[in-house]
């Protein structure tokens, strides 16, 4: 079974989880997931909870991208949904960056690249700033804006579709993107959930016209 809790007021969340759990604790047998948007809340809702509660070992907050990933292999066992990560990212875009250079798109980052090229690609702490900023950018589309994730992968590098809703200073974005993909031996989590997603919508559908 899959819940869902929505609230801008995080201390709703928080009792609403400590009543439920203590309303329907999880079987001894049963593995409880709470999905969250990043490990610091997860844990300081755990925290909250095991105040409230005074019991912590029925469930488990995970990381949004972990909880997807965990979902989507049971569905693609064959699958490493765990490709797009942080550290294959941040990496990838410090390789990509000669290749990103032949673009004029790249311009706001010219600065870095250049210094980059130009110092025998010595990675010193500018640019590894940089692309630990990059990096999370791209893990915070992943998780919370897969269809502009969807958008980048549909089209390809000269198409003008690329930069739908973009700002011309963001147009370096999807072009690193595609980079990236050129990189990465799947494509992200997120593209596999709407995959999955549009067959469910299908299924739906189909359903209905039958009946």
């Amino acid at each position: 079974m899959l819940n869902i809790y929505k609230s801008n007021k995080i201390e709703v969340i928080t009792e609403l989880l400590a009543k439920e759990l203590i309303i329907n604790p999880p079987l001894i047998t049963e593995k409880l997931d709470i999905a969250v948007p990043n490990y610091f809340l997860g844990k300081w809702l755990w925290d909250q909870i095991t105040i409230s509660n005074q019991i912590s070992a029925l469930y488990e907050f995970k990381t949004l991208s972990s909880y997807t990933e965990a979902l989507l292999k049971n569905i693609f066992p064959s699958i490493d949904m765990g490709v797009w990560n942080f550290d294959s990212i941040k990496w990838g875009i410090i390789d990509s960056f000669e290749e990103l250079n032949s673009y004029k798109e790249s311009l706001p980052l010219s600065n870095w690249i250049n210094k980059y090229l130009n110092n025998k690609k010595i990675i010193d702490g500018d640019i590894h700033n940089l692309t630990k900023k990059i990096a999370n950018n791209f893990i915070e589309y992943l998780i919370f804006r897969p269809e502009m994730i969807a958008n980048w992968n549909r089209y390809e590098l000269k198409s003008g579709n690329l930069f739908n809703n973009l700002n011309t200073n963001e147009y370096w974005q999807p072009i690193l993107y595609k980079l990236l993909e050129k990189k990465m031996s799947e494509k992200p989590a997120c593209l596999y959930m709407i995959d999955v997603i549009n067959n469910i919508e299908k299924i739906t559908k189909r359903k209905k016209y039958n009946t």
